[in-house]
């Protein structure tokens, strides 16, 4: 079978909304038509609450997508319902406690979509079985957690496929909590994993990260194509295919001794050289300027100015009180957390130091963010449990 692999689409995402929709969007449809099974490890929606509007474009979309599956001999559902051929696990954009409905199984309850996290479901085509499992993302320190209670297990008669939404400490230096590449479960004769928006593909083909099909976060490793993945279960390969995405051009300049023009003229001469790179289209461009300031100058007195839409300009300027700050920006962020990790995290800590070791699970930040009464009063019955 050919199974056609979409991750992290970020539908909804507001700050490049429309390249998330047009790219994402491409991506489903053109993999749709190429595959026998599709698979979305997560990240699909960008928010766990989505806009109305948003809802409706991923149902729309899936809605085609699914359509293009079954005007073709597809990957069948092997049990007694009647399950699309379209699989997906919730990312960490779309966690929320066990008892909410999340966006991914709002799409499942519309019969757009199947739903696999801690489960197992099983296709066929031409006698072949392809059975998948999945669990959804966690944060990365209970990662390991989640993984050795999960319910699913491998098939002795089909090719076994698992789906998670993690990050990898080979991948990322400072993870030190994340999970190792030998942690994922043994058995299975294909790993798929959503998140890491950087694509590679490791350990002969048998553990592959699609990469996002649209940028976030303006990172240098961001620079790559776009696209999705198709792996051939037959010949054990995967292949990526590109799609028409906006390009981005990450860019370094290291000055010495330099005054507001000397930076401007600089930044101007970048983005001139990435405009005609970008083969006519409109690029997204980050430029990182560091470096030393000339004598009597502080980094107050260097404004760059704005250079237009889509051009992001940061500056490091070396001086004393603004290495310390530096400094300090780099520890906390040394795991590479996003805010609301960060904030879960630090959550987590102190609530294991006041010995309320049971409140230390994954779905405590999220409760507070959601239903912050809801919170209190469980905390005063002490009620919320680990799962």
């Amino acid at each position: 079978m050919i199974i056609g692999i979409v991750s992290d689409t970020h539908f909804g995402f507001s700050r490049f909304e429309n390249d998330a929709y047009e790219q994402g969007r491409q991506a489903i449809l053109e993999a749709a038509k190429q595959c026998d099974l599709l698979l979305l490890p997560g990240d699909i929606f960008d928010i766990r609450i989505a806009k109305p509007e948003t809802i409706a474009q991923v149902a729309g979309i899936l809605l085609e997508a699914g359509k293009i599956l079954g005007e073709k001999e597809c990957a069948k559902h092997s049990g007694s319902r009647s399950i699309v051929p379209i699989i997906a696990i919730h990312g960490t954009h779309e966690r929320r406690p066990h008892e909410l409905v999340n966006p991914i199984q709002l799409m499942e309850s519309a019969g757009l979509l199947a739903d696999v996290h801690n489960s197992t479901l099983l296709f066929e085509k031409n006698k072949e079985k392809i059975a998948i499992s999945g669990i959804g993302g966690v944060p990365d320190d209970l990662a390991k957690t989640a993984l050795e209670s999960m319910k699913c297990a491998p098939s002795s008669s089909a090719f076994n496929i698992f789906m998670l939404h993690q990050s990898f400490s080979e991948m990322i230096p400072s993870g030190e909590e994340m999970l190792s590449l030998d942690d994922l479960p043994q058995g299975f004769d294909l790993y798929i994993c959503g998140h890491l928006h950087k694509r590679a593909f490791l350990k002969n083909d048998t553990i592959l990260i699609p990469g996002s099909t649209v940028i976030t976060q303006l990172r240098e490793e961001e620079q790559e194509e776009k696209g999705y993945v198709l792996y051939d279960t037959a010949e054990k390969r995967a292949k990526f295919v590109p799609i028409d995405s906006r390009p981005f051009f990450f860019r370094e300049i290291k000055l010495e001794n330099a005054n507001a023009q000397a930076a401007k003229e600089a930044i101007e001469d970048e983005i001139s050289r990435a405009n005609s790179s970008a083969g006519g289209k409109a690029p997204l461009i980050k430029i990182k300027v560091s470096g030393t300031l000339a004598n009597g100058l502080s980094p107050a007195d260097v404004r760059i100015g704005a250079f237009g839409e889509n051009i992001f300009i940061e500056t490091a300027f070396s001086a004393p009180d603004l290495k310390e700050k530096l400094q300090s920006i780099r520890s906390k962020h040394e795991e590479k957390l996003s805010a609301a990790e960060y904030g879960m995290k630090m959550l987590r800590d102190k609530l294991v130091e006041a010995k309320i070791e049971h409140l230390s699970d994954e779905e405590t930040f999220l409760l507070l963010q959601e239903n912050p009464e809801e919170f209190v009063k469980r905390i005063k019955e002490k009620k919320i449990a680990v799962t």
